[in-house]
Formats: C-alpha cells, sequence, structure tokens
C-alpha cells in the first residue's frame, strides 16, 4: 500500500494537497477568529 503512494508521489501533487490543507487551517482560523469577535461584541466588551 506504501508502495503504490510513494509511486504515485509527484512534487506537484504534493504542492497541491499542501496548498489545500493550508487553506483548510486558515478558513478554520478566521471562522474562529469571527466566532470570538462576534461573542465578544454581543456581550457587550
Amino acid at each position: 500500500e506504501m508502495e503504490r503512494i510513494w509511486m504515485n508521489f509527484t512534487p506537484e501533487a504534493f504542492q497541491k494537497q499542501t496548498e489545500l490543507f493550508g487553506r483548510k487551517i486558515y478558513k478554520n482560523q478566521m471562522a474562529h477568529a469571527i466566532e470570538y469577535g462576534y461573542k465578544q461584541w454581543k456581550d457587550g466588551i
């Protein structure tokens, strides 16, 4: 199983995967920041 993954391994595919992963993390962080800011605003802080 691992060998098959390594056979299909290409720098391009890896880069694409990393970009997608990074974007996902960024979106999550943004969502948390917005949610946090909204809660503070709602509580009148």
